[in-house]
């Protein structure tokens, strides 16, 4: 049965090549584990906190 729970990954890359390895791990991880997987970009610091910390 596959899990209802959602992880939300934040990557902080700058290099497209890096980030489109993560991609296809998350990928591959939702394929085999059934769990839902979401991918967050910054490239910088700044854009890295305004994610943590923003405002639902």
């Amino acid at each position: 049965m596959p899990s209802e729970r959602r992880m939300i990954i934040l990557v902080v890359e700058d290099d497209d090549l890096h980030y489109e390895l993560i991609e296809d791990s998350v990928r591959k991880a939702e394929e085999n584990t059934g769990g839902r997987y979401e991918l967050h970009r910054a490239v910088d610091g700044k854009e890295a906190l305004d994610f943590l910390f923003r405002k639902e």
